[in-house]
């Protein structure tokens, strides 16, 4: 064998061995569902369809799992050791990290207030998740052309946090578009009947 033989060997080696001595877990959402639960079936209707191309599936990738069937190995096992707490009630949202359970939240009241929750469940764990990065909003203010905060205009509502951003009309959430750099897109909650800045696709 000659020696680069051998060398490529002893790589491919040693990183076989590190990937089975050392996994790489994900992050992942996991939703436990019920093909009778209304309201699981309402979220795999109004967010799961668009939640795959948002910037929250990035960080936290959805995996849906079927309640109505035996618990899968993995999720015994970890529920054996304590590792993640037994589903009472469906639709039940579990943050997982590949070995156990950090967060969850429990029954569904509309997409925007879930969108919300992932928003401030992300914001507020920037040292496992990063900054919420806006790939596609890259502009995005509320900033003036030297970087400096700019005071929204009359009517719009003082905050970075999008998602304090509701609207009666779509004009109103327009002009907040605009101060937040989205150019004037926006979108609807049809449960809230509520205009909002920005595109969420």
């Amino acid at each position: 064998m000659t020696r680069i033989k051998k060398l490529l060997f002893t790589l491919m080696f040693t990183l076989v061995f590190t990937l089975i001595a050392f996994p790489v877990y994900a992050f992942e959402l996991l939703m436990f569902s019920n093909p009778d639960c209304i309201y699981c079936q309402k979220f795999l209707a109004e967010v799961e369809p668009d939640y795959h191309s948002t910037i929250y599936a990035e960080k936290l990738p959805l995996r849906i799992l079927d309640t109505t069937g035996e618990a899968p190995e993995w999720f015994k096992k970890a529920y054996d050791e304590e590792r993640i707490d037994g589903i009472t009630g469906t639709p039940t949202f579990i943050i997982w990290d590949g070995e156990r359970e950090l967060a969850r939240l429990k029954g569904y009241t509309g997409k925007s207030n879930f969108l919300a929750d992932i928003h401030n469940f992300l914001a507020s764990n920037e040292d496992k998740f990063g900054v919420l990065v806006y790939p596609d909003l890259t502009d995005r203010g509320p900033m003036d052309d030297f970087g400096n905060a700019k005071l929204p205009p009359a009517g719009v509502i003082n905050s970075r946090d999008l998602f304090k951003h509701m609207y009666k009309t779509p004009k109103e959430a327009v002009k907040a578009s605009d101060w937040f750099g989205c150019k004037g897109t926006i979108h609807y909650h049809k449960d809230e009947n509520v205009w909002m800045p920005c595109s969420m696709n």
